[in-house]
């Protein structure tokens, strides 16, 4: 598995994520297509993408248990800041005190948890198909869980925050452990799959099958979910309590932009791959700096009393996306050299 497609998947990944942050930020909302359309790729070609490419990693830079428990502690401490500066202190503008924005389960506690997990699976030893069986149990139980649970409503922040770290269905449950290790542990598996299976044909019967299976499962899913059943990918916060269903049809999603970014990685102009790499590198900063200045330009500032239409979207990410970039860099550079 070669570094070069990892990039350019997560390369991709930034430009929607940041335009996905802006949109919900302060988009009116008045074209639904448009609205669906970057709801479509800010989600499932966003976060999926960046799990998958972080078990791949897991892999093939084969943490000691050390540094994968560093990486724990390191990424939790940053989901803290994250949600003090990110999503409370913007609200104090205007005399908000939000706790439960303190209590947000983000990417980065999700991941912290991530590296914990494969600590425990290294420490105990876990055979590949029990590990892939245990992740399919966990998505079952929560698919299960996220309905029998949907009545249960509690004020309490401390309960709902413990629930919401495993199973989806609070406001502040973002990334339910149960729910999205799949995708990593799907990459980490893949990963060891590619090491002897480097060639055209494997890739280009991966991508094929997986891009089938993605369109059949959407097309069913469209048809016959009924907001209840175990095909509603749809039921949100929407995406974020996907069950089971489009859990796999997501995992197949991530199959086929590896294939797809492996033969991209063929013909693509060194230039653009060369912004695609520092892109795919930079993406936590750039997660964290994006929603730096939106929230505070939007939210900390305007007090939520910006909506604009999606051409304008457009002109105000382009900027937005550039700033985020030349900061995020120049923030890059200066940890590469204390680490030297």
């Amino acid at each position: 598995m070669k570094e070069k497609e990892l990039n350019i998947m997560k390369g991709i990944a930034s430009i929607f994520l940041v335009l996905g942050i802006l949109s919900n930020t302060i988009y009116d909302g008045k074209i639904a297509i448009f609205h669906n359309i970057i709801d479509f790729l800010s989600k499932p070609f966003v976060w999926p993408i960046i799990l998958f490419v972080l078990g791949c990693r897991i892999y093939t830079k084969k943490y000691s248990n050390r540094t994968l428990f560093k990486y724990s502690y390191t990424f939790l401490i940053i989901s803290i800041l994250f949600n003090i500066i990110c999503f409370f202190i913007p609200y104090l503008f205007h005399n908000e005190i939000v706790i439960q924005n303190l209590l947000i389960i983000n990417i980065f506690m999700f991941i912290s948890l991530v590296y914990l997990f494969f600590l425990i699976i290294k420490k105990i030893q876990l055979s590949d198909y029990i590990l892939w069986g245990v992740v399919l149990l966990l998505g079952v139980i929560s698919t299960f869980l996220v309905v029998y649970l949907q009545d249960y409503n509690t004020k309490n922040i401390i309960i709902n925050f413990i629930r919401g770290l495993f199973i989806p269905g609070t406001i502040t449950s973002y990334f339910a452990f149960f729910t999205w290790i799949i995708f990593p542990v799907s990459g980490y598996l893949y990963a060891q799959i590619v090491d002897n299976k480097e060639n055209n044909s494997f890739h280009f019967l991966v991508g094929f099958l997986s891009f089938i299976v993605y369109a059949i499962m959407i097309i069913m899913s469209s048809k016959f979910s009924d907001g209840t059943s175990l095909i509603d990918f749809k039921n949100n916060m929407s995406f974020y309590s996907m069950n089971i269903y489009g859990s796999l049809m997501n995992v197949s999603l991530c199959l086929f932009m590896y294939s797809l970014s492996y033969f991209t990685s063929k013909i693509i102009p060194s230039f653009i791959n060369v912004n695609l790499k520092r892109w795919g590198t930079n993406i936590y900063v750039m997660l964290i700096i994006s929603t730096l200045i939106i929230n505070y330009i939007f939210i900390g500032y305007a007090n939520n009393m910006i909506n604009v239409d999606w051409v304008e979207i457009l002109l105000i990410f382009i900027p937005i996306f550039l700033v985020t970039d030349f900061i995020s860099n120049l923030i890059m550079k200066k940890i590469t050299k204390l680490l030297i």
